[in-house]
């Protein structure tokens, strides 16, 4: 018995001098090389919402703008009327094109399989004009298209953004609305 076991010792390969890779979430973008599981994709993965290059025929300058998300579920499984309810409101971006809005926080729907959304976006160039619904994006979570990981040092560089550029900033990437 005695020998027996220091020769298992002996045999026992020596611990790597370097630490293991950090396997990926079974959720994560890198999990995939990049691409994200579409089917896992829950509303509670969305940490927050980008706009770059702002443009429409009524802003001429920087506007004051805020979004709201909204949930879409069928009232019945028999009925094909949808209905919409409103999960998330944005704090008010003052003045910009490129509006920041904060982290998404307290965004409960009532579902917790909710995965098709509405992204409204509403705009007004000053404090003495009513809001206008400037964008509206219907979408399933799963359809969302993988740009890139999030960096350590924050998002990195979003490359030459299209006007009204959406960019979703979920758990492990950003993505955005296909083309």
């Amino acid at each position: 018995g005695c020998c027996r076991e220091r020769r298992w010792r002996m045999e026992a390969p020596a611990a790597p001098n370097k630490p293991a890779p950090m396997l990926a979430s079974r959720y994560s973008a890198a999990s995939l090389g990049g691409k994200l599981i579409r089917e896992a994709i829950r509303i509670r993965h969305l940490k927050q919402i980008l706009m770059r290059n702002l443009q429409g025929k009524d802003i001429v300058g920087p506007v004051d703008c805020y979004y709201t998300l909204l949930e879409v579920g069928n009232k019945d499984e028999s009925d094909s009327a949808s209905m919409e309810e409103e999960i998330f409101r944005s704090k008010i971006e003052s003045r910009t094109l490129n509006p920041s809005w904060s982290t998404i926080e307290n965004c409960t729907p009532k579902r917790a399989t909710a995965t098709w959304m509405i992204l409204r976006v509403y705009t007004r160039a000053s404090k003495t004009q009513d809001w206008r619904l400037h964008l509206e994006k219907n979408f399933h979570l799963r359809d969302l298209e993988y740009f890139q990981p999030i960096r350590r040092a924050g998002l990195g560089d979003l490359g030459k953004s299209g006007p009204n550029t959406v960019y979703l900033v979920l758990i492990d990437g950003v993505c955005g609305f296909p083309n």
